[in-house]
């Protein structure tokens, strides 16, 4: 995985918490 698309991915999770 790139680090972009885990990024991504941590702040898509991030919203859901939010």
């Amino acid at each position: 995985m790139r680090e972009m698309e885990t990024v991504s991915s941590t702040i898509s999770k991030a919203l859901e918490f939010v």
